[in-house]
Order: C-alpha cells, then structure tokens, then sequence
C-alpha cells in the first residue's frame, strides 16, 4: 500500500517523544539508547524545520548544513553549538565515551535545541563511578565483545518492537546492530571506524576481502532501515524481505570479529 510520508508536525511529535524516551532510558541506566534517542529527537526537529522551509534534509550533512544555514539566519550561534552537542550524545551511543558530567551538563542542552528548533518549524507550517563526588574514573571504552554483545541485544530489541508495532524504533535498532557488529570487526583489524562512511568503507573492505558480497547486501539493508528511522519510507514487504538480511549479516560480521579474538590482532 501507499506509505503516509511524514508530515512536519510528525516529526515535531516524534522528536519530542523521543525525549521522553530517553529521559527514561537515563533513569533505568541504559546510556546508550538514551543517547541515540537525544540524537534521534535533535535529528527530528531539523528534519521538521527544514521541511517547513523547503530545504534539504536528505543526509546528516545535510541536516548540519540546514542547522547552520538556521543559526546564520537568525544570528544565534547557540542553535548550532547545541546540535554540536546532540553529535555527541550520536557517538556515545556508538562508543560510550562521554563522562557523567558531560552526560548531565549537555542533556538540558539537546532539550532546549529541540524546543527551540521545533517552534521555528511550528511557525512555518554512562558506565563507571564517581569516586569522590567531584572527578570520575578514566570510563572502561567497549570491547569487541562488549560490541558483540551489544549488537545482538539491538538485534533481540528490534524484534520486540517490530512485534509491538513500533517501526521507527525498531528501524534503528537493526542498524544500531550492524552497525556494532561492524565496529566490532573494524576493532579487531585495527581499520577505521569512526564514522558513517568509516563503518561503510570497513564493510566493502570485508565483502572484498572474503569476496561475499551477501556482507555489502546486508550493509545495504540496515542503512535502509537508518533512512526508515527518519523519514518511514520502506514498505511492509520491504521491511520483512530485508529483516533477515541484516540478522544475517550481524551474524556472519560478528562471527568474524570473534575469530580475530576479543581484543584485536
């Protein structure tokens, strides 16, 4: 059937669901889907304002481009230190390296970005323990196991959601697991990771190194799901043809980095 696209105020509703949900992913201790789900709340209100004007939205850089083109616009350089901050809380979700205090002082931050953000587009139509309550311990950075794990918990996490009906959530919990199980792999061989492109590039590298190219397919099909999480473009059929590839691939990708050991070559 004929998917609804997103209007602008779905993305304005999305955007602050997922700011509560990640305030209750803070309080459960769950760090790293809290983080994601600033990203995605800061991510959605752009989406939303530069919907509202026309302009595009297609692509991260795009969505930092539409944030500085706002921040110039309206002479605020706050609008765009405070997605800066929302980038961070992205990378934690991938990485787990912001302290506690960073985690506490940059939050309010991403909230006010949204707030801010989404009422321009209404216009228009942590891991470790602080040791004596002022400095934090050095964080303990994940392992490729730690990577491995994580990966197959999103995997589980997207199923549950997926069965409750949830399709954004459970679009970006399949590329958060391939998306670990190709750091975990990366981790082992010592090749960059550290962005999109990065993950990408690592993902190619594999497929031509063990000349399979059902890992690029899968690569493939969990960046659609990233793009489903933002914009709900795929197709039913689409979704249940390419489930099981990104499974696949998280299985074969993850089974890799274990045959190079836990902690790399």
């Amino acid at each position: 059937m004929t998917i609804q696209r997103m209007t602008v105020q779905d993305h304005i509703r999305t955007a602050f669901g997922f700011l509560d949900d990640s305030d209750r992913e803070f309080a459960d201790g769950d760090v790293l889907q809290a983080s994601e789900k600033l990203w995605g709340a800061a991510s959605h209100a752009v989406i939303a304002v530069a919907e509202s004007r026309n302009w595009n939205h297609g692509s991260h850089r795009a969505l930092k481009n539409a944030v500085f083109r706002l921040a110039t616009e309206l002479d605020d350089p706050l609008i765009e230190a405070w997605f800066g901050i929302a980038e961070k809380f992205h990378i934690n979700f991938y990485y787990n390296s912001m302290e506690d205090f960073e985690i506490e002082r940059d939050r309010p931050m991403v909230h006010e970005f949204v707030r801010r953000v989404t009422a321009l587009a209404s216009e228009n139509g942590a891991n470790g323990r602080w040791d004596d309550g002022r400095r934090r311990m050095t964080i303990q950075r994940m392992t490729v196991q730690d990577h491995i794990r994580t990966a197959f918990g999103f995997l589980d996490d997207s199923d549950r959601e997926f069965a409750a009906g949830d399709v954004l959530q459970a679009s970006e919990k399949l590329w958060s697991a391939a998306s670990h199980a190709v750091i975990a792999v990366a981790e082992s061989r010592n090749w960059n990771h550290g962005s999109h492109r990065a993950l990408k590039n690592a993902a190619l590298r594999l497929a031509t190194e063990l000349d399979d190219p059902l890992i690029k397919v899968g690569f493939l099909a969990a960046e659609k799901f990233h793009i489903n999480f933002y914009y709900n473009t795929m197709e039913d059929f689409e979704i249940e043809q390419d489930r099981p590839e990104v499974h696949e691939f998280v299985r074969r990708v993850t089974a890799l980095a274990s045959e190079n050991g836990a902690n790399g070559r």
